[in-house]
């Protein structure tokens, strides 16, 4: 598992922390979970740490994984924090195509990230 997942009580939102290359196995094992962390929520948001990702995040089959994934989405916000320039263009480019730039937002810092989270409700 290349990845950590935890909904954060305190903020009220679902976390994920890439710690890896993500594969079609995590991919499939934590969009679901992440759902499943968000389900009877109210406001659904996911805050991101890319911080200790690897250029490109996703290998091919994870690219895959996640398009077909896509759809299961149901969130209301998604912020991202910490990626290497490189790797925010690419996911920004990726965001785009699957239809979820109205909803996400790729910020430097994890406060710049909460605060955007917190202050469009």
């Amino acid at each position: 598992m290349n990845y950590k997942i935890w909904f954060d009580k305190e903020l009220g939102v679902a976390r994920f922390k890439v710690l890896a290359m993500l594969t079609e196995e995590d991919v499939n094992e934590y969009i679901p979970g992440l759902n499943k962390l968000l389900r009877g929520k109210e406001y659904r948001c996911v805050l991101g740490d890319l911080s200790e990702n690897p250029p490109g995040m996703l290998d091919g089959s994870a690219r895959k994984a996640f398009k077909s994934q896509a759809k299961e989405l149901d969130w209301d916000k998604i912020a991202f924090f910490g990626a290497a320039p490189a790797s925010r263009m690419l996911a920004k480019a990726a965001v785009f195509a699957l239809g979820m730039s109205k909803i996400t937002r790729f910020f430097k810092t994890e406060e710049e990230a909460i605060s955007w989270l917190k202050g469009e409700k």
